[in-house]
């Protein structure tokens, strides 16, 4: 008896098998596992800009000048990874 792809990892028959539970990704691996990430620039940034922001009693600025500065930054390590490539 075949049930849908939602119970299917669930069900057991009535001869004691589990049906066999689809495979979770389609494709082949990721090609360079070693990219470098700057998504931590960002933040940082981000994070570093509101205290900076919040000891000049403007926040909001911090932030968009922190957000600012860390994009750029990550921008240039995805550039550089990219080129390294």
């Amino acid at each position: 008896m075949r049930t849908n792809v939602v119970n299917d990892a669930l069900t057991i028959f009535s001869n004691g098998a589990v049906a066999p539970v689809p495979s979770l990704w389609h494709g082949a691996a990721m090609v360079r596992p070693n990219a470098r990430a700057g998504g931590c620039f960002l933040t940082l940034f981000i994070l570093g800009g509101f205290l900076a922001g919040v000891a000049l009693r403007n926040p909001m600025a911090g932030v968009l000048i922190g957000t600012a500065a860390g994009a750029a930054l990550a921008v240039l390590v995805w550039l550089a990874d990219r080129r390294k490539g």
